[in-house]
């Protein structure tokens, strides 16, 4: 999620995220002052009258070990190349920082 902060600054991190690779959205959605750039539901509303307690648990735990392990690489990579051109397009006197 990008939240509020400069435009310039926003739009480089959603444009990252848009022009991203799955998990990515290419459309992303939000209001004015959050942008989701991704979305990953663990759990569906049914599942809470259906499922047990543990198999939440396990269905939770199972989703975060495949997030963590591919997804999360490509956030941080997508990201990190986002705030690399941030930083280098900041000033030492630019009070709103990075």
């Amino acid at each position: 999620m990008a939240g509020p902060g400069r435009g310039e600054r926003r739009q480089v991190l959603i444009e990252a995220g848009r022009s991203g690779p799955a998990p990515f959205s290419a459309n992303p959605t939000g209001t004015k002052n959050y942008t989701y750039l991704f979305v990953h539901n663990v759990l569906e509303p049914n599942d809470f009258e259906t499922l047990s307690y543990d198999e939440m648990t396990t269905r939770i735990n199972e989703l975060w070990a495949r997030f963590t392990e591919n997804e999360l690489p490509i956030v941080v990579e997508t990201m990190s190349s986002a705030i690399t051109t941030l930083a280098a397009t900041a000033t030492v006197h630019d009070p709103g920082g990075v």
